[in-house]
């Protein structure tokens, strides 16, 4: 599936390619031949014009294996960095629950941190680096991965978030990666509701942006992934600095609108059983102020 924002000839601002929830490692033929058809949908839908970014928004793998990682670079990556559609495009991500080893460590469970760590552990600085520590360990090998194929994106072992910048047409874009997976538990998928947004880290770098420029928060989960009144915040953060938040995770395309217009935009695995699979992506462009 695409999505085109505008049909003007307009130059826009940013044109971007959105992924998420490739789940690389699932291994079966259904998901090799969705993934195959996926590189062929996009040379089609693009109609010839490069993008500027690629955004993967979480669960490039399946569990957070390093052959899971050798499989998207080969399978994915190089391909679409091999393309003209890409080839000068930078690539920017984030993680998401499939990208844990849940061999490694213990999820927490954030009503039983006790407050003082609930306070750190979104912090941008050493404390919350050492608060996070024993479960961030679970994303080795989704940080290893970034550091080997020049991919943009925050490190989980070290922040929850990182600002990334990048140069729009005549305007600044600011790409922040933000870590929303480090409650996610293999043994109890379905906590929704239970753990916070990462308000603070995502509140920080927004107050460090320059001049007139246009943020977009790469995420894993959508809003109402997160508590109620955390979802609040973020929505109301996200409308008073204009941002755009983009997330994976679910099995259909979902969107929010405020004030200012779009706020949130987000799908995932576009299949609920293996003879379901297909690919799914978003084609987008910024022609205006969102």
């Amino acid at each position: 599936m695409s999505s085109q924002t505008d049909n003007t000839t307009e130059e826009p601002l940013l044109r971007w390619l959105h992924l998420t929830d490739l789940h690389i490692g699932h291994n079966d033929e259904s998901q090799r031949t969705a993934l195959a058809s996926l590189l062929a949908a996009i040379e089609i839908a693009a109609e010839g014009k490069p993008f500027d970014a690629v955004f993967i928004t979480g669960d490039l793998a399946y569990s957070g294996q390093q052959n899971e990682y050798d499989a998207l670079q080969r399978d994915i990556i190089s391909p679409l960095k091999g393309d003209l559609l890409c080839s000068g495009a930078r690539f920017f991500t984030t993680p998401g629950n499939h990208d844990m080893d849940c061999g490694i460590g213990w999820p927490p469970i954030w009503k039983e941190l006790g407050r003082s760590r609930q306070d750190r552990f979104f912090h941008l600085d050493e404390s919350g680096r050492k608060t996070r520590e024993m479960r961030a360990e679970s994303f080795a090998e989704y940080r290893n991965f970034i550091g080997r194929s020049a991919i943009e994106s925050v490190n989980p072992i070290e922040v929850p978030a990182v600002q990334l910048k990048f140069d729009g047409r005549g305007r600044p874009i600011i790409i922040i990666s933000v870590v929303t997976a480090y409650f996610a538990d293999k043994e109890n998928p379905d906590n929704k509701r239970t753990t916070p947004a990462p308000i603070h880290p995502i509140r920080t770098l927004l107050q460090e942006l320059p001049a007139n420029a246009q943020p977009i928060v790469l995420g894993h989960h959508p809003p109402d992934w997160f508590t109620q009144d955390t979802e609040e915040q973020l929505h109301s953060l996200l409308v008073e600095r204009n941002a755009l938040y983009l997330h994976g995770h679910e099995h259909k395309v979902r969107s929010r609108m405020g004030a200012r217009g779009l706020v949130s935009l987000g799908f995932g695995a576009a299949y609920v059983s293996p003879i379901d699979a297909r690919g799914s992506y978003v084609l987008s462009e910024f022609v205006c102020n969102l």
